[in-house]
């Protein structure tokens, strides 16, 4: 039996989830080390019910997995997911990105389609600016894609970039031009926060 490369944290993740209650259902917020870093995620997100389920170097053919294996524990009344920037790092195409996202649409549906889902827009590392084309091709095929679902597009991309020929400012970033500031994850949170707010009541 081939043993998953994220075995150690998914095996992390199931003693955690173990742990909570079955009854109450949480907004589950999985993907790269964007989201794993985010270490404020879950206090701020307290009167969410939100989990951090992030896990470092994880792409988007990673997250069906992880799903599979949360539902078992958890009740999850929402799917946030950040994944992408590694596939085009890794010279993945923007056909291939949305390919594996609507995997993941199609393994949550089958899990439970009451399931809501929302992908995040990769966002425009200063780090992988010489791919921003592909980065843009991919934001816009995902954002169709979730539009073609009727599932949720967090479009924190927009904001960042202002100009194509511009890297994104440096204010979002921490010094290696990968990973989030302070001030890029007050964006993504507010960004966050504003689509949670739109959710219909369950």
């Amino acid at each position: 039996m081939r043993i998953s490369r994220w075995e150690p944290e998914f095996s992390s993740f199931d003693r955690l989830n173990s742990k909570l209650d079955r009854n109450c259902p949480h907004i589950v917020v999985t993907g790269s080390s964007t989201i794993r870093l985010w270490f404020e995620l879950e206090p701020d997100f307290l009167k969410y019910n939100v989990l951090n389920r992030g896990f470092g170097g994880g792409k988007m053919k990673d997250i069906p997995e992880l799903i599979i294996r949360t539902s078992k524990n958890i009740n999850i009344s929402n799917l946030i997911i950040y994944a992408g920037g590694n596939d085009i790092a890794a010279l993945s195409s923007a056909e291939n990105v949305v390919t594996d996202a609507a995997k993941i649409i199609e393994t949550v549906k089958s899990i439970d389609n009451s399931i809501g889902i929302a992908f995040i827009s990769i966002i425009p590392h200063r780090k992988f600016w010489p791919l921003i084309s592909e980065i843009t091709r991919a934001n816009k095929l995902l954002e169709q894609l979730t539009n073609e679902y009727g599932e949720g597009y967090i479009d924190v991309y927009s904001d960042m970039v202002t100009d194509i020929s511009t890297p994104t400012s440096e204010k979002y970033f921490i010094q290696d031009g990968i990973h989030l500031s302070k001030e890029g994850y007050s964006l993504l949170s507010n960004k966050i926060i504003t689509y949670i707010n739109s959710l219909p009541r369950k």
